[in-house]
């Protein structure tokens, strides 16, 4: 018999979510919850399966660019993709267009239009933020091109049941670089130049034009981003002279952003987060998502690098036969097997051991 507590409170009711029961979401949930399918998915060997006795030089030395493209899933890389798609899956989740309270938020962004951000009043809910650092050369960028290109960047939604939306254009995600001249102007001229690459749309020239002013394109962004229902905004190459020269401006605006319900990734050079860093408040928020950090592997004998990285992109070939015995040279003293002697070329570092095998498959052709 059902306590008096049990017969008053109403059985939760799951909504169904037309954002993730989209086609190409429906198996963001399989990525996050199977990890074994994840690094199947991430892999990729541009020249697995091809025969290579059969394929004429030329039409090698054509392919042979395809290689910058291969993806190994290193742990760290995993783990990467892994909370990123996590990321989404959550906030998308936690905004599913079904609970009136959402369809309210997004319709309420509007009354700002026209005004200045500094009038906005900061809102109780925020998006997780997240943070993915490392040296250059060490793939950021290649492992978040690689987690985003599992799902469709935009998916399209019609008339349908309950939800009542007319027609929607979802932008699952969208990556903005930093831009050159360090201003907020030129970062909010290229997000909206991403949107519309993406969309379809002509947002750049409608409100970015000569006599744009920061503070009210900024709220034009943000409205844009939650009509839109953005999944995730990456903002990368925040190396440390383009997050310094307006540094807290630039942080504010993008705790706006995530203040508003749209996760925020930033990508980048360790060096580029110490004002981050020296705040509480702000490591708190940019670090809810996961503060990753990506390293090279500490030496030649490490596990994820012989069994990892050297099979990964140096055992990949266009060549018949397999790898010669390595040979001791003399201007390398003490190296006596291949792992060492490429640690020695590239540092550990992902683009460096690509770009070295490209350049000694290109000769051997």
């Amino acid at each position: 018999m059902k306590s008096p507590d049990e017969l008053a409170t109403p059985p939760a009711v799951t909504l169904p979510n037309p954002l993730l029961d989209a086609e190409g979401l429906r198996s963001l949930r399989t990525w996050i919850t199977n990890r074994e399918a994840l690094v199947q998915g991430l892999r990729y060997q541009p020249f697995e399966g091809t025969d290579v006795t059969a394929v004429p030089v030329a039409e090698k030395l054509i392919a042979l660019p395809r290689l910058r493209h291969a993806f190994v899933p290193s742990p760290d890389a995993v783990l990467v993709a892994e909370r990123m798609l996590h990321l989404i899956y959550f906030e998308l989740e936690r905004r599913n267009p079904m609970a009136p309270q959402n369809q309210r938020w997004v319709n309420m962004t509007s009354q700002w239009l026209g005004g200045s951000v500094e009038r906005i009043p900061w809102q109780p809910v925020q998006a997780q933020g997240m943070v993915i650092e490392g040296l250059t050369g060490i793939g950021k960028s290649h492992v978040v091109e690689r987690a985003l290109s599992l799902l469709p960047q935009v998916v399209e939604h019609f008339p349908q049941g309950q939800w009542g939306m007319q027609y929607l254009k979802h932008l699952v995600w969208l990556r903005v670089p930093m831009p050159a001249d360090h201003s907020r102007l030129g970062f909010l001229a290229g997000l909206l130049r991403g949107m519309d690459e993406a969309l379809g749309t002509s947002y750049a020239i409608k409100h970015a034009g000569p006599n744009a002013r920061v503070e009210r394109l900024i709220v034009v962004v943000m409205h844009l981003l939650v009509q839109h229902r953005c999944g995730m905004l990456v903002i990368e190459e925040a190396q440390e002279q383009n997050l310094a020269a307006f540094s807290r401006v630039f942080l504010n605006f993008f705790l706006r952003i995530l203040n508003w319900g749209i996760p925020v990734v930033l990508v980048g050079n360790p060096m580029a987060f110490d004002l981050i860093k020296t705040h509480a408040q702000d490591t708190d928020r940019f670090s809810e998502g996961g503060w990753l950090t990506l390293n090279p592997p500490l030496g030649p004998n490490t596990a994820v690098w012989q069994r990892i990285w050297i099979p990964g992109i140096w055992g990949a070939t266009l060549l018949a036969g397999g790898q010669e015995e390595f040979e001791p040279l003399p201007a390398y003293p003490g190296i006596a097997d291949w792992p060492s002697f490429l640690w020695q070329l590239t540092g550990g570092l992902p683009r460096q051991l690509c770009r070295l095998r490209m350049e000694v498959l290109e000769a051997a052709l």
